[in-house]
């Protein structure tokens, strides 16, 4: 049994090779453009009440310029949309109140 085993593990290794199934030159593009439309940040409040606990839509998107094979310039921005909600802050409830936006 070890011995079969052994044999397998020689054959796999000795005749692992590279796939190449794409075509050689192809790869990223000289611009790329990248952005996510949608998702959320939340802050949670503190353990003695002094912060608020809300959550804001996330929007964002990234920017890529490829100088060169080995050299690429990336830029990201982003941010959170403020959205009217209600939340707790020192014992005082606040209703249909717009938490703050954020830039990244």
């Amino acid at each position: 049994m070890a011995r079969k085993l052994l044999t397998a593990l020689a054959v796999l290794l000795l005749a692992a090779t590279s796939a190449f199934a794409q075509e050689r030159g192809i790869g990223a593009g000289r611009v790329e453009i990248g952005a996510f439309p949608g998702g959320g940040m939340f802050f949670t409040r503190t353990s003695n009440g002094n912060e608020p606990g809300f959550g804001n839509y996330s929007l964002g998107g990234s920017f890529t310029w490829n100088v060169n094979r080995y050299v690429g310039l990336e830029g990201e921005g982003g941010g959170t949309l403020g959205v009217r909600q209600g939340f707790t802050l020192a014992d005082t409830a606040y209703t249909n109140q717009r938490s703050p936006s954020t830039w990244m």
